[in-house]
C-alpha cells in the first residue's frame, strides 16, 4: 500500500458590490451585481516527506509586492515547501481585484474605494491560506489508478495502438510534471 495522501478543499469568494472590475480599461462603473459564484479551492498530494499544494482561485491575479508573503503564509500555514505552492488565477476579468495591484488596473479612486479594495485583497489572502490549510487538514489515504475499457478488443493491431497511445499520453504527463517542478525549484531559487 501507498503512503500517498490526498486532500481538497474551496470556500466561497463573495466580494461586495462597489468594487472596481479589473480587466476592463476606464470601466465607467464598478461591481453593481452578482453573476456566477466565485471560489477558491485547493488540492493537496503528500507522499512520504513532500507536500505539494495547488490553489485555484477566481480572480485576474495577484502579483509581486504581494505573492511572494502570501506564498509564505501558506507554506507556514500547510508545511509545504514554498517550491511545491502553485497558485493559480482563472484571470477572470468579471472579478474584483485579488490584490492591490498598486493601482495599476483602475485608477485613481477615492480613499473609501482605496480601503475596500485593501480590505478584500486581505479577505482573498485570508480565504487562499484557510483553504489551502483546510486541503491539507484533509489528507487521507489515496491511490492513483486508471480505469480500463471494458469493450473486448479483437485486433492485436488495435490493442498495440491503444498501448502506444496510453504510453504517449503517461510520457506526456511526466513531462508535464517535470515542467511544474522545475519551474517550482526555479522560482525557489
Amino acid at each position: 500500500m501507498s503512503d500517498f495522501r490526498a486532500g481538497s478543499a474551496s470556500l466561497p469568494l463573495d466580494p461586495p458590490l462597489g468594487l472596481p472590475m479589473v480587466g476592463f480599461i476606464r470601466q465607467p462603473w464598478n461591481a453593481n451585481g452578482y453573476g456566477l459564484p466565485l471560489e477558491v479551492g485547493a488540492i493537496a498530494f503528500e507522499r512520504d516527506d513532500t507536500r505539494v499544494v495547488l490553489c485555484g482561485v477566481d480572480i485576474v491575479g495577484i502579483i509581486h509586492p504581494e505573492i511572494e508573503p502570501l506564498l509564505t503564509r501558506v507554506s507556514a500555514a500547510t508545511g509545504a515547501d514554498p517550491a511545491g505552492i502553485l497558485l493559480n488565477w482563472s484571470h477572470t476579468h468579471l472579478a474584483p481585484p485579488g490584490g492591490v495591484l498598486n493601482g495599476a488596473v483602475y485608477g485613481d479612486v477615492d480613499d473609501w474605494l482605496a480601503e475596500s479594495i485593501t480590505s478584500f485583497s486581505r479577505v482573498i489572502h485570508d480565504k487562499i491560506v484557510s483553504v489551502c490549510r483546510m486541503a491539507v487538514e484533509r489528507l487521507e489515504p489515496a491511490e492513483v489508478r486508471r480505469e480500463r475499457e471494458r469493450r473486448r478488443l479483437t485486433d492485436v493491431a488495435d490493442a498495440e495502438r491503444e498501448q502506444e497511445a496510453r504510453q504517449r499520453r503517461v510520457l506526456a504527463a511526466f513531462e508535464c510534471l517535470d515542467e511544474i517542478g522545475g519551474r517550482l525549484r526555479a522560482h525557489a531559487l
